[in-house]
């Protein structure tokens, strides 16, 4: 999963992606030429490490968000905009930066600012893709013509609802609509999550702050959350012992990173089920309503291919009964056949046939 960060210049992106990345940031070059920063961070989970801690197992490993720092690109820089923009499309969701600290500046008004600045792109795409049409449509066999109109009339709605600001996310779409214009890549498709990047002293406003943009963007899914950029950064880069006193001393529950990568998979709409073996647990991240077929081919195709049925118990049942053995005799442990829906927290073991 990976999502890429935007905002308006001196917003705290970086800052925002560094506090987020920790020692974890690395650099990988696109294709394309430009050099975004990539990070992989790991989503803290208890029920992982309470699994990982019952069966002391090598490894416990678990799922990942890649985040996407883009420095000196932005909208409005020719040079550099349109392969930008290019990359942008094919990340999974969006963390628009907004810079508040300074206290100076109104939050929803630089949202929108960015809320435009996406919508710009996917309307020059379905401009350009309409003018298409009708030179294709002038040649095509009548069948073929069905087929233009039907995408024209699709993409005429899409336009109107860009021109009056409103996101293809927001839009009523059936599920074919949505698997029609699935390849456009439409910026405003992307969930958002908004990070409201505030100074220290403003902690203690931030959750009026956040109420105050949730009313004035209330666009389907949307996340607003706010984000100390500046001090996570620094705390950060101590070492966790002293990190978590520090936050202690602050009174922050938890890392603000940590809510933002959580967040992330919220947005996603994204569940999480756990493997066992005598080497590792792993947690496995999948959408919500996913069968148990379809789960087992995220850990390898091969048991997608040949599923049987799959063992589940709920993690708390399991560590509650101290692992398989009571859990078996208790009658918690069930068979499950290929559509099965997958619940949060599952443990599942596949078995099939080779």
């Amino acid at each position: 999963m990976q999502i890429g960060i935007v905002g308006l210049p001196f917003s705290g992106k970086t800052t925002v992606f560094n506090a987020l990345a920790g020692e974890a940031a690395e650099h990988h070059q696109q294709s394309h030429g430009l050099d975004p920063t990539l990070a992989t961070v790991r989503l803290p989970d208890a029920r992982l490490e309470a699994l990982c801690t019952l069966f002391a197992t090598e490894l416990c490993i678990p799922t990942e968000v890649q985040y996407l720092d883009f420095p000196g690109a932005g909208f409005g820089r020719q040079e550099k905009e349109a392969a930008w923009v290019g990359t942008l499309r094919t990340v999974d969701a969006l963390l628009i930066v907004i810079g508040a600290f300074s206290g100076t500046q109104d939050p929803a008004a630089e949202l929108e600012s960015i809320h435009l600045d996406l919508v710009f792109p996917d309307l020059q795409i379905v401009e350009s893709r309409l003018q298409r049409i009708e030179v294709q449509w002038r040649t095509a066999p009548s069948a073929e013509r069905l087929v233009l109109e039907r995408e024209q009339s699709l993409l005429r709605r899409i336009q109107s609802s860009l021109e009056e600001g409103i996101p293809v996310r927001a839009m009523e779409l059936s599920a074919d609509e949505e698997q029609a214009i699935r390849g456009f890549q439409f910026l405003t498709m992307k969930p958002a999550l908004v990070v409201l990047n505030l100074s220290e002293e403003q902690i203690v406003t931030a959750d009026e702050l956040v109420a105050n943009v949730r009313a004035a963007y209330t666009y389907a899914q949307t996340t607003v959350i706010s984000l100390c950029a500046q001090l996570e950064m620094e705390i950060a880069q101590l070492p966790p012992a002293e990190a978590d006193l520090f936050r202690e001393d602050l009174g922050l529950d938890e890392a603000g990173a940590t809510q933002v990568v959580h967040e992330s998979h919220a947005l996603l709409g994204l569940i999480h089920f756990f493997t066992l073996n005598d080497q590792e647990v792993r947690a496995w991240a999948i959408p919500l309503g996913t069968r148990a077929q379809d789960a087992a081919g995220k850990i390898h195709t091969d048991m997608a291919r040949g599923f049987a049925r799959a063992e589940v118990i709920p993690w708390d049942q399991l560590v509650e009964n101290d692992g398989y053995g009571d859990a078996r005799k208790l009658g918690l442990v069930r068979q499950e056949g290929r559509d099965y829906t997958v619940q949060d927290g599952d443990v599942l073991y596949i078995l099939f046939t080779r």
